[in-house]
């Protein structure tokens, strides 16, 4: 969609409805795209009851929040620096989503919540609290596992051997698979070439010279 005015809402939902039809109940947001007289004329005139969640309470939209946020996750992993690109991706993001399945979903229509204790030595990741920007990195490090706390937390270092100043929950951690152990922090992309569904990238690595470019 070109914008989030009231009007092209309103001719996203007529489109969505004269394909699958008119549902007894819509629920949103209290966002001003939603609430105005547009929207509300329309499903009044449609039979349509709109419930609104609770203000400031995102999780009252939980299934609608949950997907959202994991499109978003798959596209900030697509782009690659390439931010302006991101509506390219929804068609294969879509399918990917549409056809992926755990065997948990597939048996019971939920996934498991499975909690492991990451043993001490391991190599993980952390989420990054200070994001700035959507297409900031979700997680940062790499850093290693001292061991847990009687609270939960973990204590980490950095990789110079520093404690980290704060401890970490394990919702925020990430375990880097042996396969990735070696981890390297980008200082600069120094050019590009491709197209947009598949763009190189010329890197410069933090803490090596231009020889070592990639």
């Amino acid at each position: 969609m070109p914008d989030k005015s009231s009007h092209t809402i309103a001719l996203a939902l007529r489109n969505i409805l004269s394909l699958f039809g008119r549902p007894k109940i819509i629920q949103s947001d209290n966002g001003t795209e939603y609430v105005n007289d547009i929207i509300r004329k329309y499903t009044e005139v449609s039979g349509i009851d709109h419930r609104l969640i609770t203000a400031y309470h995102p999780r009252s939209n939980g299934i609608a929040e949950r997907w959202v946020g994991k499109t978003k996750n798959i596209i900030y992993k697509r782009l690659q620096g390439k931010n302006d690109d991101w509506d390219l991706y929804l068609d294969t993001i879509r399918e990917k989503i549409k056809t992926s399945q755990t065997a948990a979903e597939n048996k019971f229509n939920k996934s498991h919540r499975i909690i492991k204790e990451i043993p001490s030595g391991s190599q993980v990741m952390i989420k990054n609290i200070n994001r700035t920007a959507k297409t900031d990195p979700l997680y940062i490090g790499n850093y290693t596992i001292v061991r847990k706390n009687q609270g939960g937390s973990y204590i980490l270092v950095d990789g110079t051997g520093a404690l980290l100043p704060r401890n970490i929950p394990p919702s925020h951690i990430k375990v880097i698979s042996e396969e990735q152990s070696e981890v390297y922090d980008v200082e600069a992309v120094i050019d590009h070439k491709g197209t947009p569904s598949n763009w190189l990238y010329l890197v410069r690595w933090k803490g090596y010279d231009a020889k070592d470019d990639t």
